[in-house]
Parts: structure tokens; sequence; C-alpha cells
């Protein structure tokens, strides 16, 4: 797990949940995306509740469930705008793919 947490943040009890899907989720995108680097972004503009967003970033050309993706934005922060447009059948294969991989 990449995240580093002071001895006080440990006795947040809400915390915990948020580590373990972030380790969890890591070792998804590890074992299908190889990303070179992962961003979370946590924001609360447009919707009600706070969300993450999680932006595996890479240098180079990745494919998942038959579809390429390229990180235009590599090495500087990432544009939530920049996308790779999917259709519903593609956004599914990939979520069964990171299902696929993730730690039970």
């Amino acid at each position: 797990m990449t995240w580093r947490y002071s001895t006080e943040m440990r006795k947040w009890v809400f915390i915990r949940p948020i580590l373990r899907v972030t380790a969890d989720l890591e070792a998804a995108l590890a074992a299908t995306f190889a990303p070179d680097k992962i961003n979370y972004l946590m924001l609360m503009m447009s919707d009600p509740h706070v969300h993450f967003h999680v932006l595996p970033r890479y240098a180079g050309e990745r494919s998942i469930a038959g579809m390429n993706f390229v990180d235009r934005a590599w090495p500087v922060a990432p544009s939530v705008a920049d996308v790779t447009d999917t259709g519903e059948a593609e956004r599914a294969a990939i979520a069964d793919t990171l299902r696929g991989a993730w730690a039970r």
C-alpha cells in the first residue's frame, strides 16, 4: 500500500475501510492495468457527496478488456476532461476485468 499515515490517523475508525479499499484497488489495478502511478482526487463540486476519482497513470499505452488507453497528460497533472470515449459495454467489460482481479 502506498499511503503513509500517522499514529493519530490510525485512531480514526472511518479511515480503515478507505485504506482497505485503496489497497485492494491498487492491487487490482496493478494486476490488470499496470499503472506507473495512481492519482486520487477527492471532490465534491457537483455531486452532493464526497467521492474519490481514481486515475491510473502510465507513460506508455495500456490495454484492458480489449481497449487501448493513452495517458496524454503523462507525466503532468491529469485532466479529468480528457477521457477515453467508451460505451456501456466497454465500461462493463473493464469493470468485470477489475472485479476479477479484486482481492477477496
